[in-house]
């Protein structure tokens, strides 16, 4: 009961936000302010709408552009996305020091399969990070991924899933594609999975197979082609 309230709450006091913001558009401590309530809310395409605006009417500041790349990284699943890239770069230039920033452009540098510039990047940043900062432990997991030898998160026993289980899932669903044929967005979907595990040589196979597989559909192929935009294979475009 206590749990529901506190729900009601939160939901009565996202709309009197909503409510002035509506009234009060140019706001930009009102949109910084629901930003993140909208991430916790699971709402990842709401908060990179209002850290934009927040950006729009307070300006660009290292830790805004920071937020808001982040965002825009969980709206895609974890893609390190030009838009976001963007805004992370842009951050950098504030404040070269910034964590965030710095962490998700060496993601951005293994989606683009330039293996060896993220594991120097994500090793800086350790190297420059107190050992109990929270970020430590997610650096740690992703230079695990890239194939550097870490200690294994969690406690012994713990069930997790790894890098193998993840590419065993998109190697399912690859082949599937391949042998049954499928939608743009479940083509979009494997090229997106191909960027997020670094595989970038697969991801543009995976956009030119679409394309032949999908020849006849033109809404389908504009499916495809954006997201080969979002995710830089220019080498994939027709």
């Amino acid at each position: 009961m206590q749990q529901r309230a506190g729900s009601l709450d939160l939901m009565s006091a996202v709309a009197q936000i909503e409510s002035h913001l509506a009234q009060n558009p140019q706001d930009g401590r009102g949109w910084e302010v629901i930003a993140p309530v909208y991430l916790r809310m699971g709402r990842a395409e709401d908060a990179a709408r209002a850290y934009e605006a927040a950006i729009r009417y307070l300006g660009p500041e290292a830790n805004r552009l920071a937020n808001y790349g982040e965002v825009l990284v969980l709206a895609k699943d974890g893609l390190v996305s030009a838009q976001a890239q963007a805004a992370f770069e842009e951050a950098l230039k504030l404040e070269p020091a910034l964590p965030k920033p710095r962490f998700y452009l060496a993601r951005a540098a293994a989606q683009d399969g330039h293996a060896d510039k993220a594991r120097a990047a994500y090793a800086e940043l350790l190297s420059a990070s107190p050992a109990d900062a929270p970020w430590t432990e997610a650096v740690k997991q992703e230079l695990a991924a890239l194939g550097e030898p870490q200690p294994a998160a969690g406690q012994q026993g713990e069930p997790q899933i790894g890098a193998d289980d993840i590419a065993r899932m998109v190697s399912g669903l690859a082949n599937r594609l391949e042998a049954q044929g499928g939608t743009a967005d479940e083509w979009a979907r494997l090229m997106r999975s191909y960027a997020v595990l670094g595989q970038r040589d697969k991801a543009v196979a995976a956009a030119q197979r679409a394309r032949q597989a999908l020849s006849q559909d033109d809404a389908a192929l504009k499916t495809i082609d954006t997201m080969a935009q979002e995710l830089k294979l220019t080498d994939a475009q027709p």
